[in-house]
């Protein structure tokens, strides 16, 4: 299996003003077919726990916690778009800029 590398992560509260969402442009994308399991590799390889998997028909969503934390990882096929997304609006609130587990997920995948 070709190991899935992240080749940038891009909080879009800097372009957007969405806190709550974290890009991520790989080096290569796998094909479709084995999307669910190259992923769900590099998830567990990165210490998130998945809780569940969501297949539609050009989208797959895994349910992660982190930190006791509820969010989400996607994927979608048609446009090769990879982003985690959180509904914290709490932390957001907070700090008024990026919610508290996208930071977290930052600092897990920067290490």
């Amino acid at each position: 299996m070709q190991q899935l590398t992240t080749a940038q992560l891009l909080n879009t509260h800097i372009l957007v003003g969405k806190p709550n969402i974290l890009i991520c442009d790989f080096e290569y994308y796998p094909d479709w077919e084995a999307v669910n399991s190259v992923f769900t590799h590099w998830l567990n390889q990165n210490e998130f726990m998945i809780k569940e998997t969501i297949e539609g028909a050009d989208r797959i969503s895994w349910r992660l916690e982190l930190n006791q934390q509820s969010f989400y990882f996607n994927y979608e096929e048609l446009s090769e778009s990879a982003w985690f997304e959180t509904e914290d609006t709490e932390s957001v609130i907070a700090d008024n800029q990026t919610s508290g587990v996208i930071k977290a997920i930052m600092e897990k995948l920067s290490r």
